[in-house]
Order: C-alpha cells, then structure tokens, then sequence
C-alpha cells in the first residue's frame, strides 16, 4: 500500500512539475495591448497590419523560436507567412495529431487551418490551444485572424512540411 501511495505522489508530482515548465515556459502575455499600424517589423512579412509581429513576440517565439521551435515551426523570425501558408504541419508535431493539415489555407477568407483553429478554440481539432493552455485575448484573435486572411492571399502557397 505505502508503495502505491508513494507511485501516486511521484506522478502528482511530475504532473505539475511538467504543467508549470510548460505554463511558464511557453505561454507569454495573454493580452499585451498591441494595436495595429507601424511598417513592416522583424517579423511583419507583407501583411501591412503589424499587430501580430507583437503577438508572435511576446506569445510565441518563447516556444516557437528559429532553432528550436516546438513542432517544427518558427515564429520568431522575418516573414511566419512563409512557413504557416499552404504548409502542412510536421507529421511528428503533437504526437502527429495533426499531420496532413494545412497550417494556413490559401486564398482563405475568413482564414482557415491549424493555426487559426489553435488560437481560436480551447478544444481545437488536434493538439492544444495556443499559446500552451489557453486562447489569445479577443483582439489579438482578431488580429491574426485578419493578418493570417491578408497573407494568405498575398503569399505563394508553400508545399512540404515546415523544417526544424
């Protein structure tokens, strides 16, 4: 009894040790106030509305960094359109929950995909909501919902999966 006690404490304990690395670690500021306008930033691609270059910042690159995004996919650097259009999500992400599904559609508006879908609901089709655990604000949800419609008819639909 004492060492089924002591397996139930030790994953309880492992439980939350894993929920707080990956709350801390991942999630950012949900709302960080950004508006719209200003050119093109670090990470502003060709949408011309830059409220998301913010929103990547402080709510994704902390986990979606160039060298080691989580899922194989980078936030954090110039240009996300370029590897969330028309790209597939890494067959591998999310125990390959997702594999076979678009990131962000082409030629979609409203914009649809993943990433849409992962922002948007708490229970999204496959693997968590993001940021890990949780949706952004209303307005950043409006944000990238409107900057994800832009790109995705002004950028080159991309094939294959993003690459590490």
């Amino acid at each position: 009894m004492k060492r089924w006690l002591a397996r139930i404490s030790e994953l309880f304990l492992a439980c939350g040790l894993l929920l707080s690395v990956m709350v801390i670690g991942c999630a950012g500021s949900l709302d960080p106030g950004v508006g719209g306008g200003g050119s093109s930033g670090a990470m502003g691609g060709s949408s011309g509305n830059d409220c998301q270059v913010a929103i990547f910042a402080q709510q994704c690159a902390g986990c979606h960094a160039a060298a080691s995004g989580a899922a194989g996919l980078d936030l954090a650097s110039p240009n996300p359109e370029t590897r969330l259009v028309g790209k597939m999500a890494a067959s591998t992400a999310n125990g390959g929950m997702c594999s076979g599904m678009t990131l962000i559609n082409a030629n979609s508006n409203p914009a649809t995909g993943v990433f849409i879908d992962k922002i948007t609901m708490l229970t999204p089709p496959c693997g968590a909501p993001m940021p890990f655990g949780s949706v952004p604000s209303m307005a950043d949800q409006a944000c990238l919902k409107s900057w994800a419609a832009n790109v995705s008819s002004t950028t080159s639909p991309f094939t294959g999966q993003e690459a590490p």
